[in-house]
């Protein structure tokens, strides 16, 4: 797959209430990606992220052959952060809002930095079941679908965000 097959998304806050649409902005992408078959998926807020972080990114997900790679880092304090929850080394169960986990999961470490590849003939179908009031936080929406077949790249140890 070449680098022709990839393309990247920056996500925006908000309704998408400027597109005169009950779409949720994440959802009118799929019109702008064209022929990619993989996406990163950065939040319009994220600080600045290193070339090298994404090109590992990219290339853990090509080589894992999953339906989404999280960005995860490990943190000493991760709180105010939605964790990651793996039911493997390799493996996501679910990425967990900080406000919905459960006593055992705040003791998890591993964040969601909200970075994400996707492999887009598995995202559509999953983002289709996303109901209205969850598609502002469309990866806690869908573990059902995208996480089981999904793993975390984490950035810890010597890679910098």
């Amino acid at each position: 797959m070449s680098n022709n097959d990839l393309t990247n998304v920056i996500l925006a806050a908000g309704k998408g209430t400027r597109l005169k649409s009950s779409l949720a902005k994440v959802l009118h992408a799929k019109r702008l990606l064209g022929r990619a078959k993989l996406a990163v998926v950065l939040p319009g807020d994220a600080p600045l992220v290193r070339t090298e972080t994404l090109k590992a990114l990219i290339t853990a997900h090509r080589n894992g052959n999953a339906a989404a790679t999280i960005l995860s880092a490990v943190l000493a304090d991760p709180s105010g952060y939605g964790r990651v929850v793996r039911k493997s080394e390799t493996a996501v169960s679910a990425i967990v809002e900080e406000s919905q986990l459960t006593d055992e999961q705040r003791d998890i470490n591993e964040i969601n930095s909200a970075i994400y590849c996707f492999t887009l003939e598995k995202l559509w179908p999953a983002l289709a079941h996303v109901k209205p009031k969850t598609r502002a936080k469309f990866w806690a929406a869908i573990p059902a679908r995208i996480w089981p077949t999904s793993t975390a790249f984490s950035a810890s140890g010597n890679a910098t965000l």
